[in-house]
């Protein structure tokens, strides 16, 4: 392999050229900051719309990173879904695990009607 030698830097070109290693990752540092701040934004509108949709389209309700709040339907019933969620570490999906509650919409109408009383128990624990 033959080296090739670089042209010299003419004196205007100095002042722009990289003299250092630091300035050359300040701009990176700044590039990263930007992308995670891009990414929050995207998060922050997510959780402002409220309704997200899952890898396979299926609309859910995030709760928190791990839980969610879907719809689904079982031998013609109509059922509220609240079930936590792992990341699987192969695809990288997120799936519905063991745990989590169905609720019929009976059961559903039931829970709405109660939050006072839900709230009044949670305000008695403090």
């Amino acid at each position: 392999m033959v080296k090739q030698k670089r042209a010299p830097v003419s004196e205007s070109e100095e002042g722009s050229a990289v003299s250092s290693e630091e300035e050359v990752k300040k701009p990176i540092k700044k590039v990263k900051k930007e992308i995670k701040e891009k990414s929050k934004s995207k998060t922050d509108e997510k959780t402002a719309e409220g309704i997200q949709h899952g890898d396979k389209g299926q609309p859910f309700l995030a709760l928190s990173d791990y839980r969610r709040v879907s719809i689904s339907k079982f031998q013609d019933k109509t059922l509220i879904d609240i079930r936590e969620y792992y990341k699987d570490k192969g695809s990288g999906e997120m799936k519905p695990g063991k745990k989590g509650i169905s609720l019929t919409c009976e059961q559903w109408e039931s829970l709405k009607g109660n939050i006072n009383s839900i709230d009044q128990m949670l305000s008695e624990q403090a």
